[in-house]
């Protein structure tokens, strides 16, 4: 039996529903769609963590008294923004002692003499703590705060892949702080291991663990289809795709569009013939069921048991009758002759 009339049978054994619902999935998975254009890319997963490059510290120039400072980390600052203001001791204790004089005013009279000190970004640099507060009395050398230049990504591909990445390509990594957020990087120095740079003004805690992927290749305006459209043959792919047909001379059909000259297709294998379709079941046809199985034959009703006489009539119920004891034989039937005392005395006896 080949595989068409195999086919055939198990449709007509099925139950009608489920025919049904075996061809309406078998017309979905055959659906035609369209050829799309768009965008398409190549994406290759990627990991690694967060270097921090470029540590700067700001510490006190002399003992004295923080009078103005940052006010928070995780922020970036341009080159030249100011970071702490450092009052000496002297003018601290001016400032302490001035009793009605405003701070202007004083300021003015001691500018020559004790100037603060102003602590500035030498480059454009990332907050990352803060070792003070305004009104914090320092010693000499004591840190107030530490920054870092950059912050970049360090990552890992296969050995495969990394021929394949090259610098200034993008990489779109998940946000671990905000799951669904989308951050991005360039890769600054490929290979095996690679070096990338966050986005301006994108920060995360050096150490910090990503993942990600990197957009090896993309084509804005590419035709594509879904992969499970496709049939590969050896080192060959084809595409089911429709066209229109015209008259037809033996084994040979025109195609009228859909595909121009020269266009590679898939054809049997030289002597395979294409299977026929399953017959289809006649209309209305119901699937023939089992006949019913007989009912089995009813059990024998039980004999009933004789009723029993009521007590009372038991007890008026007289006994049956003894029989008497069977007599001795007689003397005629044990001799044949009468007896003695049965003869009549005038009769002679013998």
């Amino acid at each position: 039996m080949n595989r068409s009339a195999a086919l055939t049978d198990f449709c007509r054994g099925l139950p009608a529903a489920a025919l049904i619902l075996s061809l309406a999935a078998s017309a979905r998975a055959q659906e035609s769609d369209a050829i799309k254009r768009g965008l398409i890319r190549d994406l290759t997963p990627t990991q690694g963590h967060v270097r921090a490059e470029g540590f700067l510290r700001f510490m006190a120039p002399s003992a004295g008294r923080v009078e103005d400072i940052i006010e928070s980390t995780g922020i970036w600052l341009t080159k030249g923004r100011e970071v702490a203001t450092i009052a000496s001791a002297e003018r601290a204790a001016l400032l302490d002692a001035r009793g009605t004089v405003d701070e202007d005013t004083l300021d003015k009279r001691w500018k020559t003499t004790f100037q603060p000190v102003t602590l500035s970004a030498p480059a454009r640099c990332f907050i990352l703590r803060l070792n003070a507060r305004p009104r914090q009395k320092v010693h000499a050398g004591e840190l107030l705060a530490e920054a870092i230049q950059r912050l970049r990504l360090v990552g890992r591909v296969s050995k495969k892949i990394s021929a394949r990445v090259r610098a200034g390509q993008v990489i779109e990594l998940d946000d671990p702080r905000a799951p669904g957020r989308i951050l991005h990087a360039t890769i600054d120095e490929p290979g095996e291991t690679f070096v990338a740079s966050l986005e301006p003004g994108v920060h995360l805690e050096p150490e910090t663990q990503w993942t990600g992927r990197i957009i090896l290749e993309e084509h804005p305006r590419a035709l594509h289809v879904p992969a499970s459209a496709l049939i590969h043959a050896g080192e060959e792919t084809f595409l089911p795709i429709s066209v229109k047909t015209g008259i037809v001379e033996g084994s040979r059909v025109e195609i009228l569009s859909g595909v121009s000259a020269a266009t590679r297709y898939r054809s049997p294998s030289p002597g395979a013939q294409a299977e026929p379709l399953p017959a289809p079941l006649p209309a209305q046809q119901e699937p023939s069921l089992p006949p019913p199985a007989a009912e089995p034959a009813p059990a024998p009703k039980p004999t009933p048991l004789p009723k029993r006489a009521p007590r009372k009539a038991r007890e008026k119920t007289p006994p049956p009758a003894e029989e008497p004891a069977s007599a001795e034989p007689s003397f005629i039937e044990r001799t044949g002759q009468p007896s003695p005392s049965d003869i009549p005395e005038d009769v002679e006896r013998p």
